[in-house]
């Protein structure tokens, strides 16, 4: 099951073609498996590139904000896929994994960031109910599906435009 490790912990920079800047003040992890991607602070993200067109915004817009920074880091031409020694290892270094437990580092495909990086994410993002403790899936195939096609689709003139520390030119 793919999964973060922690919550976003970022700052507003400002706005980048319309679209809210984001940047990592603390380091984002993700794991799958014996697989994780680590955001280093400074990273940043604008966010799903959802149309502001209302009814399109309204069913997929402002969703899976921690998805769409790894995504947004699988997509830049310096990314990498962690491969670490065994599952359990990556379960339970919840900080970053010291060197002597990676195997390798595999630079990101885009057909990756696409479907392991958000679509299986979005797909495996949970929910605890404060009050009862139930789990939930938080997102229904009826939203992820049609996000993960949109970057099958759309995302290509993205992929690869950028390096993982490079910078958006913001205006506020």
């Amino acid at each position: 099951m793919a999964h973060f490790l922690d919550n976003i912990h970022s700052e507003d920079i400002g706005y980048f073609e319309k679209r809210l800047v984001r940047e990592l003040i603390e380091p984002l992890i993700w794991v799958h498996d014996n697989l994780r991607c680590e955001l280093p602070v400074g990273f940043q993200s604008d966010g799903a590139s959802v149309p502001r067109v209302p009814f399109i915004y309204d069913a997929w817009g402002d969703k899976c904000h921690r998805e769409a920074f790894t995504h947004d880091f699988g997509y830049r031409k310096d990314s990498y896929i962690i491969v670490v020694k065994s599952v359990e290892i990556n379960m339970w270094c919840d900080g970053l994994m010291p060197e002597e437990y990676i195997i390798e580092r595999r630079p990101i495909k885009k057909e990756d960031a696409d479907w392991l990086l958000f679509r299986q994410s979005i797909k495996d993002h949970i929910s605890t109910n404060p009050k009862t403790g139930e789990i939930t899936t938080t997102y229904s195939y009826a939203t992820y599906q049609p996000m993960y096609l949109a970057v099958r689709t759309c995302g290509g003139s993205s992929f690869h435009r950028m390096n993982v520390m490079d910078k958006f030119e913001v205006c506020q």
